[in-house]
């Protein structure tokens, strides 16, 4: 059987299917390696059309340590995906790293104006919720706005798997019935 895939289909398949794996707390191996395969498709893609930057090419890097920071954030991608240089090396694997590929990724797909899909929703809407100390004010009072005390704290007390399919079939049920999305507002 053959498939024809365009580059953004590939890299947004990547994107979800690592999204699904990290929901399942399954390997942070494999988890990374898709999610830095899709975010290097999409910076590409963004590249080559000349839209803002995203993790490698970001404004906050000062230009003289661009290439050091590159190399710290492709290190493990790298040593998971060649054996070239080190055959017997190994890695101290920090998996904190995995959720900023997702953020950068899904920022990337709408610079390259692609609606998000239900995973990156539900992995944005769990990020915002979850991780509250990285949102502004304005951020904060958004989110409060949308959510009644009762609905964050039942949402932020499901594990990761939980509230992804949650928010899967809520998305789900709603364009079946036609309905509104209730969290696509925000996500």
């Amino acid at each position: 059987m053959k498939m024809t895939i365009a580059k953004i289909d590939a890299a947004m398949r990547q994107l979800d299917s690592a999204i699904h794996l990290w929901s399942d707390d399954a390997d942070p191996v494999s988890i990374l390696t898709l999610a830095a395969a899709s975010h290097q498709v999409i910076h590409d893609l963004k590249t080559a059309r000349g839209l803002d930057p995203l993790l490698y090419d970001s404004p906050i890097i000062k230009e003289e340590y661009r290439q050091q920071a590159i190399r710290a954030f492709k290190k493990d991608i790298n040593f998971f995906k060649h054996a070239d240089k080190d055959p017997e090396g190994t890695t101290e694997f920090n998996t904190n790293s995995i959720e900023p590929f997702f953020l950068f990724s899904i920022l990337g797909l709408e610079y390259l104006h692609q609606e998000k899909s239900d995973a990156q929703v539900a992995f944005t809407l769990w990020y915002i919720l979850n991780k509250p100390a990285l949102l502004s004010k304005t951020g904060t009072e958004y989110v409060n706005s949308m959510l009644s005390p009762e609905d964050k704290e039942k949402l932020t007390s499901m594990s990761k798997r939980d509230f992804v399919r949650t928010i899967l079939a809520q998305r789900a049920s709603a364009r079946a019935n036609s309905g509104t999305i209730r969290f696509d507002k925000w996500a």
